[in-house]
């Protein structure tokens, strides 16, 4: 009885098991992207309209396989549905004389991710997204387009972008938008101009023919370098929180408040045309340090500002360190 259970067992082990193929399916696997498989975007899968090269009219994740060369008078992706990724996969849409924009959407779409590649040389906007909302825009570069190098919908989030030398504004953030880690040179007017509760976090934006980085109310400009731009480093609105900024070589102010219930603290100026302007009262300025600017604060009465300290040059470098800069207040703002 054993010998015959244990040829049964060998049998059974010995038979074929009842399972599928173990290779693939001849023939390519689609990638699959945020919204599924990807589509290549071309004049099959994506044919053009007349005003641009090549038209997304499905939710859906597309890829470009290649550069993309503009033609005067049209766009070159516009973007007409929902829930669209579009990844650039390293390349660039490049513009030609009399095109629009790099991509565009000319209605409402909401949550849209745009990302890796270059966008230059159009005729208008590169990225033109001002309609719609949600969505984010990451590892772009916008260069020498016509007018502004990015423009997103409200509530985008914008990540490690550089904008250089657009006609108009570097990057424009519609209002809820967040920019973070990008850079900005170069730019015909704004380098960040930034609508109503926005959030401007580590970016860079040098050398811009107006303000580095002007935000509109209820928004948040922390961590930033604005320096050598031609009106003011960092222009706000009301209700802003303004802290550990560094602006340079600005020709207006290194800070400018026009409107008040703002927060600036902790930042430092060099070398700017004026320190910290505060055109109207009701704003708090504590704990900055201004150099090299002149005047170094100016202030309209009515702000609440923490004592501005000018130390003697015998306690710039105290040689009783127990002297300290000539003051122990911890909210001083100080001018050397």
């Amino acid at each position: 009885m054993l010998v015959r259970r244990f040829a049964i067992v060998v049998a059974a082990l010995a038979s074929p098991a009842l399972a599928g193929p173990l290779a693939p399916p001849a023939g390519p696997v689609a990638e699959t992207g945020r919204f599924g498989p990807r589509t290549e975007i071309n004049a099959q899968n994506t044919p053009g309209n007349g005003t641009s090269l090549f038209v997304i009219t499905k939710p859906g994740s597309y890829y470009l396989a290649g550069n993309v060369v503009g033609v005067a008078g049209q766009s070159g992706i516009q973007i007409a549905a929902n829930s669209v990724s579009l990844d650039l996969n390293g390349f660039e849409l490049r513009g030609v004389a009399g095109s629009v924009h790099g991509i565009h959407a000319t209605l409402s779409f909401d949550d849209v991710a745009i990302f890796n590649g270059s966008i230059r040389e159009w005729g208008t906007d590169g990225i033109q997204m001002a309609f719609g909302s949600g969505g984010s825009i990451r590892d772009i570069s916008a260069s020498d387009n016509g007018n502004t190098g990015i423009r997103t919908p409200s509530y985008c989030t914008v990540i490690r972008c550089v904008a250089l030398s657009n006609g108009a504004n570097g990057i424009f953030l519609s209002s809820g938008s967040t920019l973070r880690s990008s850079s900005v040179f170069q730019n015909g007017e704004d380098g960040i101009r930034a609508g109503a509760s926005t959030t401007v976090i580590g970016c860079v934006s040098n050398s811009n023919m107006d303000n580095g980085i002007e935000a509109g109310s209820t928004s948040v400009v922390s961590g930033c370098v604005a320096a050598s731009n031609a009106v003011h480093g960092i222009r706000v609105g009301s209700y802003c929180l303004v802290t550990g900024n560094q602006c340079d070589f600005n020709s207006g102010s290194g800070i400018y408040m026009g409107s008040a219930r703002n927060r600036v603290e902790a930042n430092s100026i060099t070398d700017s045309g004026m320190g910290i302007e505060a055109a109207t009262a009701g704003n708090l300025i504590i704990r900055n340090s201004v150099t090299g600017s002149s005047p170094a604060y100016s202030i309209a009465t009515g702000n609440f500002v923490g004592v501005i300290v000018n130390p003697p040059p015998s306690l710039a470098i105290p040689a009783n360190p127990a002297l300290g800069v000539g003051s122990t207040d911890p909210w001083a703002n100080f001018s050397y």
